[in-house]
């Protein structure tokens, strides 16, 4: 991502010249206060929303420019979304769910759902309505489905926004080993202890990049929101401090 803008009018910037790199396998958490411009950076990434100007590439394609069926042909086949809310839809069940991201993809396989709602300690839960669920489990069903047509890029919106400690803390770990096992994650948090089982740390403020580091600087601050979410083991430092920043 290079020098990426977004404006909605001529006294509204969103994004404001912000550039960085993802490195392959990272888990980077972007924090900020509200209207930073953390949920606006997840949609461009996501294919949900195009730059007023700037470049995005996901791995070596280049995304900006894209039309509305490219792009949502390019995020179907490349990106995995969680989203705070969930989302699921209410008078299907969680592998039903999880088959209509297959679906929309156009490649439907029962297995592969069953495996990745397995993956997620919910096999004994496939024909369960989302009513039928727990918060923690609603989401882990949203992680499935983000997961089930194996993406380059898995995108996180307030993960554990919704969840109390011990459902937060269960999707946390489940993120920790989807990234162990090569998983790319960009993740949206207002918590110091969410963000610190992550690798690095974005800050944007006022629309713009103010500081790329290590999350283990987390360390040293006071806790933020969601205090009661224990942070587990910190990954910081597990595979180094890999700054991407291309320049501001």
């Amino acid at each position: 991502m290079r020098r990426l803008t977004k404006r909605y009018d001529e006294r509204t910037t969103a994004l404001d010249r912000v550039s960085f790199s993802v490195t392959a396998g990272e888990w980077v958490s972007v924090m900020g206060p509200s209207g930073s411009g953390k949920t606006t950076l997840l949609n461009i990434l996501g294919c949900l929303d195009s730059p007023t100007s700037g470049s995005v590439k996901i791995r070596d394609a280049e995304i900006t420019g894209l039309g509305e069926e490219a792009l949502t042909k390019f995020r179907r086949e490349n990106i995995g979304l969680v989203f705070q809310q969930y989302h699921l839809i209410p008078y299907l069940s969680a592998l039903e769910n999880v088959l209509m991201a297959q679906y929309f993809s156009g490649v439907v396989d029962e297995n592969d759902a069953r495996h990745v709602l397995e993956e997620v300690g919910l096999g004994d839960r496939l024909g369960y309505r989302p009513a039928q669920l727990s918060g923690g489990e609603q989401q882990r069903v949203c992680i499935a489905r983000a997961l089930v047509n194996a993406p380059r890029l898995l995108l996180a919106d307030e993960p554990t926004g919704n969840l109390d400690t011990e459902n937060g803390r269960k999707v946390l770990d489940l993120l920790g080993k989807l990234n162990d096992d090569g998983n790319t994650i960009v993740m949206v948090t207002h918590s110091n202890e969410v963000a610190s089982r992550s690798d690095r740390l974005l800050r944007l403020v006022d629309a713009k990049l103010v500081s790329d580091s290590s999350s283990a600087i987390l360390a040293q601050e006071r806790p933020g929101p969601e205090s009661d979410i224990p942070a587990g083991n910190a990954r910081a430092g597990k595979k180094g401090n890999r700054k991407g920043v291309e320049g501001k």
